[in-house]
C-alpha cells in the first residue's frame, strides 16, 4: 500500500479533455495576473512564472504564460522596463531576488506581443515574444520589421529558385554540348578513317618497281631495232 502522500485519487473533472485558449498573434494590452503569477522550481533553478492575461478585445481574459528563469537577465529587466521601472530602481529591486520580483509585478500592465507555437508535446500554445509599456508604439515597428524580413525570405527563396533553375539550364546546355562534340569527334574519326583508306587505294607503287618497269620497257625497242638490223645485214650479204 502506497503511503498516505503518494495516494492518488481522481474525479471526472480530471477526465475531462482541457485546453488551454489561445490567442492570434499579436499586440495585446494585458495585466500581471495575481492568481497564476508565481516562483517555481525549475530544472536548474527557481523561475518566475509570468501570468500575462489579456484585457481588452475578443480574447479578453485569455492567459500567456511565460517561465524566466532567474539567470535570464536580459527578459526580467525586460519586464521590470516595461512597466515603467528605470535601470536604478531594476538593479535595486533584483538584489531581492525573484520573490521581490514577483511582489513588485502583481496586478501591473503593460503590452505584450504574442506568438503562436506548435508543439507535439503540448498542441498550440502563446508565447511571449517580448513586453513592451503601456504607452509604447514599438510593436508596429516590430510588425514593420517581421513584415520586411519575411519579404526578404521570400526574396531569397526567389532567389535560390532561380539560382538552381539556372543551374539545371546550364548543366543541360554543358550536357547538350558535350554531345554535341562527341558526335563531331565521332564524325571526324569517321571522315579520317575513310582518307586513310582513299590514300591506301591510291599509293603509287615503290620507286624501285617502276625503274624495274622502265627499264623492261625500254629493253623491249632495243631488242627489236637489234632484229631489225640483222635482218637488214643478211639481205644485203645475199645481194653481194
Amino acid at each position: 500500500m502506497p503511503s498516505k502522500k503518494d495516494v492518488v485519487r481522481l474525479t471526472d473533472a480530471d477526465f475531462e479533455q482541457k485546453s488551454r485558449k489561445t490567442a492570434p498573434a499579436g499586440k495585446y494590452v494585458a495585466v500581471v495576473d495575481k492568481e497564476h503569477t508565481k516562483v517555481k522550481p525549475g530544472s536548474e533553478s527557481n523561475v518566475l512564472c509570468v501570468a500575462s492575461r489579456i484585457k481588452t478585445g475578443t480574447h479578453k481574459g485569455t492567459i500567456v504564460f511565460d517561465n524566466i528563469a532567474a539567470h535570464v537577465g536580459w527578459k526580467i529587466a525586460q519586464v521590470l522596463m516595461a512597466l515603467g521601472l528605470d535601470r536604478k530602481k531594476i538593479q535595486t529591486l533584483v538584489k531581492g531576488g525573484l520573490p521581490a520580483i514577483l511582489k513588485a509585478i502583481l496586478g501591473k500592465e503593460y503590452k505584450i506581443v504574442v506568438r503562436v507555437q506548435n508543439s507535439e508535446e503540448w498542441g498550440k500554445q502563446n508565447k511571449v515574444a517580448q513586453y513592451l509599456p503601456l504607452e509604447s508604439d514599438e510593436d508596429d515597428d516590430i510588425d514593420e520589421d517581421e513584415e520586411e524580413e519575411e519579404e526578404e525570405d521570400e526574396d531569397l527563396d526567389e532567389e535560390e529558385e532561380d539560382d538552381e533553375e539556372e543551374e539545371d539550364e546550364d548543366e543541360e546546355e554543358e550536357d547538350a554540348d558535350e554531345d554535341e562534340d562527341e558526335e563531331d569527334e565521332d564524325e571526324d574519326e569517321d571522315e579520317d578513317e575513310e582518307d586513310d583508306e582513299d590514300d591506301e587505294e591510291e599509293t603509287p607503287a615503290p620507286r624501285g618497281r617502276k625503274v624495274a618497269a622502265k627499264k623492261t620497257t625500254a629493253k623491249k625497242p632495243a631488242a627489236k631495232k637489234a632484229v631489225a638490223k640483222k635482218a637488214t645485214a643478211k639481205k644485203t650479204t645475199k645481194r653481194r
